[in-house]
C-alpha cells in the first residue's frame, strides 16, 4: 500500500511539473544594429516581467505537499489527502518559483533620425522620458 501511495505521489508530481510552461505575452522588438544610431523617444512602456518556471518548484512543492498530506487521516482518506496535498503543493511551488524570477523591463519606441520608428525592449529601466535624445548601440538604448 505504501508503495502505491509513493508511486501516486511521484506520478502526480511529475505530471504537474510537466505542465509548467514558459509564457511571455509581450512581443519583443529588437533591431540588430551593428552601428550607432540616433533618435528621439516617442513612447515608453514600463513592464513587469513575470518569471519563468523550470518545473523545479512544482516538483519540490509536490513532494512537500504529498508528505504533508500523508500525515492526514487513515486508509482511503489518507491516500486522497496525499494525492491532493501533492497536487496542491505542486501548484503552489510552481507559483512561488515564478514569483522569484520577476524583473522590470521597458519597451521604448524610438523615432530614428532617418524617420524610421523602432521598438526596443530591455532590462534595467533607465530614467527615460518622452522626447529624450538617445543613441542606440548594440541593441540597447542610451541617453545621448
Amino acid at each position: 500500500m505504501k508503495l502505491l501511495i509513493t508511486a501516486a505521489m511521484v506520478a502526480s508530481t511529475l505530471m504537474l511539473g510537466a505542465c509548467a510552461t514558459r509564457t511571455d505575452s509581450r512581443p519583443v522588438y529588437v533591431e540588430n544594429s551593428e552601428r550607432v544610431q540616433y533618435g528621439y523617444i516617442e513612447d515608453i512602456a514600463y513592464l513587469k516581467n513575470r518569471g519563468d518556471s523550470s518545473g523545479g518548484g512544482a516538483i519540490v512543492g509536490g513532494i512537500v505537499g504529498g508528505v504533508l498530506g500523508h500525515q492526514v487521516g487513515s486508509g482511503r482518506g489518507n491516500t486522497a489527502a496525499t494525492i491532493v496535498g501533492a497536487a496542491g503543493g505542486a501548484i503552489i511551488g510552481n507559483e512561488v518559483e515564478k514569483n522569484q524570477n520577476v524583473g522590470d523591463r521597458i519597451e521604448v519606441k524610438v523615432r530614428l533620425d532617418s524617420g524610421v520608428r523602432v521598438f526596443y525592449t530591455q532590462e534595467n529601466p533607465r530614467d527615460f522620458r518622452n522626447g529624450d535624445r538617445v543613441r542606440i548601440e548594440d541593441g540597447r538604448v542610451f541617453r545621448s
